[in-house]
């Protein structure tokens, strides 16, 4: 009984391994900085969980269909820590980096969808690989907090944060601003 016992829990715990391997959790995380954008973005404001992302990209990617645009890749503006800041004012823009070509196309947009150019910045990110829907509750809980340690380290503020769904990743970017005084 006392081997059973065991060989369950050994077996429990080199899945629980793998599978967290699989996961991404024991690749090599790199901290890097470097300029993203600029970008055109159509998106729409959305305020509550920021659960609600994928929702919107889905229906934002429909509506870009029909048009027939074809956007580069879906991203999420960030505004609060979600775990500082209560739902009901958590602030996002959700939405997709337009190419230049599909730019008139989207004047037909509703006026629920919105556009603007984001631009051309320094930003210090970090990635996590996609593998299945779990790599979207567990890379902003791993990436985010390895990003604000980097950056108290650094001396470093950020107001908000973006994703940016691409490649079979998401990239997490802050901008890269020092606190005022230090």
């Amino acid at each position: 009984m006392k081997n059973t016992v065991i060989s369950v829990l050994l077996v429990v715990l080199v899945s629980f391994a793998g599978f967290v391997g699989y996961m991404g959790l024991f690749d090599e995380w790199i901290i890097d900085q470097k300029p993203f954008g600029p970008w055109k973005i159509v998106y729409i404001e959305q305020s509550g969980k920021y659960s609600q992302t994928s929702e919107s990209i889905e229906k934002i990617a429909a509506t870009l269909n029909e048009l027939q645009v074809d956007p580069k890749f879906p991203l999420a503006v960030f505004y609060g820590n979600s775990r500082e800041v209560p739902d009901d004012k958590l602030r996002s823009d959700v939405g997709f980096v337009l190419n230049k070509d599909d730019l008139p196309k989207i004047r037909q947009l509703s006026s629920e969808f919105k556009t603007r150019d984001l631009e051309k910045q320094m930003y210090i990110f970090t990635d996590f690989p996609v593998k299945n829907f779990l790599s979207y509750i567990i890379g902003p809980m791993v990436c985010y907090a390895r990003l604000q340690k980097y950056c108290k380290k650094m001396k470093l503020k950020f107001d908000y944060s973006i994703e940016l769904y691409r490649e079979g990743r998401i990239y997490f970017l802050v901008p890269k601003v020092k606190q005022e005084g230090k």
